[in-house]
């Protein structure tokens, strides 16, 4: 509803002379009177904040207690009422009023944008339209109900909340989405099936989808796409939000596509994704003038897009899906694939919810041991495989695959790692041993003496150490230390202590993890190795001619 009753900014001095007689009462007694009639139901959310529920002509609706949504409302009824507008300090007397009974009233409920877990474990997707009709998803199946008043509160919306079209079942599958998408890799379209669906689960860790690929390889229109079958919003494209900002933009978008992301990123901007996804929380001072905190509760569903992905920090990379997506050959109008994808979108959009209720009744079938980080996801990814057809197996040897690709990545964004790996890999019978200081000359002597880290002096003509290399044992033990878990993946120790003549590194090949050249791990280890996933579910794509070759 738009704000179209003025408010009238007469002084508290007005309003007493109106008290004064009865047949004029008081702005906030008319508006109790309002609010006593239509009996709102005010509680908070699970940061303490102040919500209401109330019945909006033939509309249950649900916001914020200041929000412009309810505050309208009230706007208007005033104004049928007395055929005037409103003073705001009746309209803010009232309103903290209804917020101190919210918060006094004890009635506390846990409230998400678009997706939220019932008390009975029951997933519930708010589809936002007029009739606050919400999708059921049980072990069982799925069905759209309709709010009543007495339901417990579960959704909150934003402004840039779009509605969502009603799902149709049985006309498709979630492999219909590839038909729109230039994935070569048929492992990456696996992820990316079980990445869709498990999107719909609000209260598990999911990675980010790191999208990435040359210029012209439709990755704006993919980031569209899973706006649109997720959480459809009026602002689909995100820029990279300033960190003050970002725990705001987060709390708003049960989804976030973060467009264009710089090829790097610093490490506070990495550090923050990290907590997206695993789910934290933000406390921000209200207003200046006083004590009162705003907190931000999040755990999003996150997409990048950029020409490389972006990432260099290992402890994101093991929290990130990186999806490589192909130029195309040939080009449509993009307003040509949308619509075409429109069509497609409620049978695609039926049948991620087909394999999210199969997800949940696999749960407790699958295996819970051999889990990597973001064990839960790990978890519901195996479920999601078995539900979509394609086996634990498939999901496990995929999703490792993709770990160690963000290890390569890791290791050869670092001038340490890389390195060290050409060192360890030109001495495959050595053990590195030795002091921080030993180590860091010796590998700076062989990385100088094999052009590793040499770079020209533009001035004098010269060779010099290349200044990206640790110029002391401090950093470079810094440098090396966040990349052991990368190095382990690929079958290098580095074990690290303390002895009675200092600290001491121990680094050698394992004997018992064959020697993988890290470039060699993730594309020959890539290469579709009897799946069990039928061809027809794939788009096509001939290197040796390049694009799609069934694009619908």
């Amino acid at each position: 509803m738009s704000n179209t009753f003025p408010i009238s900014n007469d002084d508290d001095s007005e309003d007493d002379e109106r008290g004064k007689d009865n047949r004029h009462p008081k702005d906030e007694d008319i508006l109790l009177d309002i609010v006593g009639d239509h009996e709102p139901y005010v509680f908070v959310d699970q940061t303490n904040y102040p919500f209401v529920k109330w019945i909006d002509g033939d509309q249950i609706r649900t916001a914020d207690l200041k929000e412009f949504a309810f505050v309208d409302w009230l706007r208007e009824m005033f104004y049928q009422r007395t055929d005037r507008p409103v003073h705001k300090s009746a309209l803010d007397l009232v309103l903290d009023q209804l917020a101190s009974q919210a918060r006094r009233a004890k009635r506390k409920f846990h409230l998400e944008p678009r997706m939220a877990r019932g008390a009975d474990g029951v997933l519930y997707y708010s589809l936002n339209n007029d009739k606050q009709e919400s999708v059921r998803i049980d072990r069982q199946s799925w069905n759209i109900v309709e709010q009543t008043f007495s339901a417990t509160p579960l959704h909150r919306t934003y402004s840039h909340m779009k509605e969502q079209i009603k799902p149709i079942a049985g006309l498709g599958g979630v492999k219909d989405i590839l038909q729109f998408v230039n994935i070569k890799n048929s492992e990456d379209q696996l992820l990316f099936q079980v990445w869709l669906v498990l999107g719909l689960i609000p209260d598990v860790p999911r990675p980010i989808l790191a999208v990435h690929g040359a210029q012209g390889s439709g990755k704006s229109c993919l980031g569209d796409m899973i706006v649109s079958l997720i959480d459809p919003s009026l602002t689909p494209r995100l820029t990279a939000p300033k960190l003050d900002q970002a725990p705001m933009v987060h709390q708003k978008h049960y989804l976030a596509v973060i467009d264009n992301l710089p090829d790097s990123y610093g490490g506070e901007y990495s550090d923050f994704l990290c907590r997206v996804v695993t789910g934290d929380s933000h406390e921000k001072r209200q207003l200046y003038t006083d004590s009162d905190s705003i907190i931000y509760s999040y755990k999003r569903l996150v997409v990048t897009n950029g020409l490389n992905s972006g990432a260099t920090r290992s402890d994101l990379l093991d929290r990130q899906f990186s999806l490589e997506l192909y130029r195309l050959d040939e080009y449509i109008e993009e307003r040509e694939l949308m619509a075409e994808f429109e069509k497609r979108k409620p049978a695609i959009f039926g049948a991620m919810l087909d394999g999210l209720s199969g997800t949940l009744r696999h749960l407790d079938t699958v295996s819970k041991s051999n889990l990597t980080r973001l064990a839960d996801w790990h978890i519901h990814g195996r479920a999601c495989a078995q539900a979509l057809g394609y086996g634990v197996e498939a999901f496990d040897r995929a999703w490792k695959n993709n770990l160690l690709r963000q290890n390569r990545h890791a290791i050869e964004s670092s001038i340490v790692g890389r390195v060290l790996h050409e060192y360890m890999k030109a001495n495959p019978e050595k053990e590195l041993t030795g002091t921080p200081t030993g180590i860091w000359q010796e590998l700076q002597v062989w990385g100088m003496a094999n052009e590793h880290i040499k770079s020209r002096d533009t001035i004098e003509g010269r060779f010099v150490t290349d200044k990206n290399w640790p110029d002391s044992p401090q950093v470079f033990s810094n440098k090396l230390l966040p990349l052991i878990a990368d190095f382990d993946a690929i079958g290098i120790r580095i074990i690290h202590g303390r002895a009675t003549a200092g600290r001491y590194w121990e680094i050698h090949w394992d004997s018992e993890i064959p020697i993988v050249e890290v470039s060699e791990a993730s594309e020959a280890s890539l290469e579709a190795e009897d799946l069990s996933i039928d061809a027809d579910a794939f788009v096509t794509y001939d290197a040796s001619d390049g694009g799609l070759k069934r694009l619908f």
